[in-house]
This record gives structure tokens, C-alpha cells and sequence, in this order.
């Protein structure tokens, strides 16, 4: 006797049902991963916002100190005698010892010796005189001609 084939669409009621299973487990599994890669896909974007924030913080953090290094060094670029800013184009002078004056009191009658070591005036200090330049270069453009500021701070 002859075999006969099963059709396509004749499947057994035990293997239809197999079927159905594996395809509800395929569909469960299917789920789960989509739960995965959303919580995933959550904690990355959570992670991005978190460094882009402190990147943030740490900018403006930066700022501020720039703004205290900027703030320092015209401290440091007060006369000692008189406590005006030694600002350019003036000449700034120094003893053997570095200690700086500006050159208004240095070329004062009584000013022969430094009024911090009582050292002997060498010269002039350039590397103070360009530091200077630098500190106060927007005080300075905008003194000689308000239009022509150098930079503008956002």
C-alpha cells in the first residue's frame, strides 16, 4: 500500500499546537528583549544627561576660574606704594630682588632704593610690562576708543 503525503495544510492537532507554543515563547522572548533594550536605552540617555551635565558644571566652574586667575594677577599688578594699577602703555620697573613699582613713584625725587628690600632699582620688568598688556587689554581698547573693543566675554 502507497503512503500517502501530507498535504500542506494538514498538520497534526499535537504539532499545530507545538507550533503555537513555540511561537508564543518566540513572542514572549521577543518582549522581553524589547523591555531590555528599552531600560538599556533609558540608562544610556540618563548616563549621556548626567556627563553632559557635569560637563556643564565643569565649564562653568572653569569660567569662574578664569575669572579668579584674572582677578589675582591685577591684584598683583597694584604699585606698592601707591596702589594704583600698573596698567599699560606705562613702563614697569624692578629692584635686583623682582619686586615690582610703577613708573610714576619710581621716577619720585625720594625713590632711590625698592620700599620692600631697600635693593637698588635694576630696569624695567617686560615680562610683568606683557603680562600687564594681556590682563588689561580690554581695559585699555576700551579706554583709548570704546569701539574698539578687543574681545567680547559671552
Amino acid at each position: 500500500m502507497k503512503e500517502k503525503c501530507p498535504a500542506v495544510g494538514d498538520v497534526e492537532p499535537g504539532e499545530r499546537r507545538e507550533e503555537e507554543e513555540r511561537k508564543k515563547e518566540r513572542k514572549k522572548a521577543e518582549k522581553e528583549l524589547a523591555k531590555i533594550r528599552t531600560q538599556k536605552n533609558k540608562e544610556w540617555r540618563e548616563k549621556r544627561e548626567e556627563e553632559k551635565k557635569k560637563q556643564e558644571e565643569w565649564l562653568e566652574d572653569e569660567q569662574n576660574s578664569d575669572y579668579g586667575v584674572e582677578e589675582a594677577l591685577r591684584s598683583e599688578l597694584k604699585c606698592p606704594v601707591c596702589s594704583v594699577m600698573m596698567m599699560p602703555p606705562a613702563p614697569i620697573f624692578q629692584c635686583e630682588d623682582g619686586h615690582v613699582i610703577c613708573s610714576h613713584c619710581r621716577h619720585l625725587p625720594y625713590m632711590e632704593e625698592c620700599p620692600d628690600c631697600m635693593g637698588p632699582f635694576v630696569g624695567r620688568n617686560t615680562l610683568i610690562e606683557n603680562i600687564a598688556a594681556i590682563v588689561f587689554s580690554k581695559d585699555v581698547a576700551t579706554e583709548s576708543n570704546p569701539c574698539s573693543v578687543i574681545w567680547e566675554e559671552e
